[in-house]
């Protein structure tokens, strides 16, 4: 990977050689270099930056840029797992698991499944340090059902702060997916997490969280 400063005039000249040789071979996208970023192969790859602006080029491949996950073990599929807190309200019995069954999984083979006969009533938290300050968001899947008196969300909290969106069960693999946007995090600190609360015989599968820096 190269790593170039240069001027806009500079760009410009050696963005019309490479369409002039070979268009259809290059694909040039605006990127936030504030963030980390990954790239699937290609035979080369550069970054321009230009005062503000930032370009990324590759060359003959298809190009996924992805941000990266600040959660720890996001879909449950490393066999430690203590970085995830589980605790049960109300005086309920624990009634979730980690299920290794890839049906009932976003992706990978493991979710964190819930049932009970009686009240369902959880929450699944991680706490994650050392992150840089700035706006990040958060995201999760669910899918479930037979939950028709449910109160169900994503929520992250920081700096005395706690953001929330609203979520539902809508039926076997009917994958919801909320969201919360623009989470400022000042201290370096957030706990992520989900509340499931519905009547006995709810059932579901939680996966893939995901935080990401977005500016």
């Amino acid at each position: 990977m190269f790593h170039w400063r240069c001027s806009f005039l500079a760009i410009a000249s050696w963005f019309s050689h490479l369409w002039s040789n070979d268009t259809a071979n290059f694909i040039a996208l605006p990127v936030n270099t504030n963030g980390p970023f990954s790239a699937g192969f290609c035979s080369w790859l550069c970054i321009f930056s230009c005062n503000s602006l930032h370009f990324l080029l590759a060359k003959n491949t298809y190009l996924d840029i992805t941000p990266k996950n600040y959660v720890v073990n996001p879909s449950f599929e490393d066999q430690d797992r203590t970085m995830w807190t589980i605790i049960y309200r109300n005086g309920t019995s624990p009634h979730t698991d980690y299920l290794k069954k890839a049906a009932d999984a976003k992706s990978g083979n493991y979710s964190l499944h819930f049932y009970s006969s009686e009240a369902v009533d959880f929450q699944v938290e991680q706490t994650i340090t050392g992150l840089e300050p700035g706006y990040y968001d958060l995201s999760m899947f669910l899918q479930g059902g037979d939950a028709s008196d449910a109160e169900i969300y994503l929520y992250a909290k920081t700096g005395g702060k706690e953001y929330r969106a609203a979520a539902a069960v809508n039926g076997w693999l009917n994958w919801s997916h909320p969201e919360i946007h623009d989470i400022y995090i000042g201290d370096g600190t957030v706990t992520i997490g989900a509340s499931i609360k519905a009547n006995g015989g709810a059932w579901g599968t939680l996966d893939d969280f995901q935080l990401y820096r977005t500016k």
